[in-house]
């Protein structure tokens, strides 16, 4: 069962709320227009979606795309996943977070996207919040994020019989049993 977990403001082009511990940039994006965030050496700094409906066993995909200017540290690190809370409104305290998927700050001066797959609501979530961390390890780090998608995963359509497909495939059917009905008789 798919959520209809989609962010309001997922592209920051004027503005980062309703993300909370976001600061915007409108000079940088993909288009201009994105978040930054600032991690110091040896800590994580998080951004927060606001709450989104997402209940146990619903499924959603985050991703986000990242950009590090060159010359920062290479051994930095960054992180997309969902935060479960037991209420709709995200304001019991949270109690279980999906996989999280990262890469570090070694890809510089390019775009580089994050992406968590289909991911399942555990047992008790009634909203979550999506999530971006940017750690800093042996100096600090200042990422940009944009182009932040919590969506139901892509389903690809499974095509139908029309009329005459249905009567061909009926035709074929009958054809096919025939066929093996006459090879049973003739061995026997």
């Amino acid at each position: 069962m798919w959520a209809n977990c989609n962010l309001s403001n997922s592209t920051f082009n004027t503005t980062e709320s309703p993300w909370t511990y976001a600061t915007f940039d409108g000079s940088v994006g993909n288009p201009p227009g994105s978040i930054v965030e600032s991690a110091p050496a040896s800590a994580c700094v998080a951004a927060f979606s606001e709450c989104i409906p997402f209940a146990a066993g619903e499924t959603c995909d985050f991703s986000a795309q990242f950009f590090v200017a060159a010359g920062q540290p290479t051994d930095g690190s960054l992180v997309v996943h969902y935060q479960f809370f037991l209420d709709p409104t995200c304001t019991v305290t949270s109690f279980a977070t999906s996989s999280q998927v990262s890469t570090t700050t070694a890809q510089q001066n390019t775009w580089v996207s994050l992406d968590t797959g289909s991911v399942v609501a555990p047992p008790g979530a009634q909203g979550a919040k999506a999530i971006f961390t940017a750690c800093g390890r042996t100096s600090s780090v200042v990422v940009h994020v944009d182009n932040a998608v919590s969506s139901a995963p892509s389903v690809v359509a499974v095509p139908a019989l029309g009329r005459v497909g249905m009567i061909i495939m009926a035709g074929a059917l009958v054809a096919a049993a025939a066929m093996s009905l006459r090879k049973v008789r003739q061995a026997n």
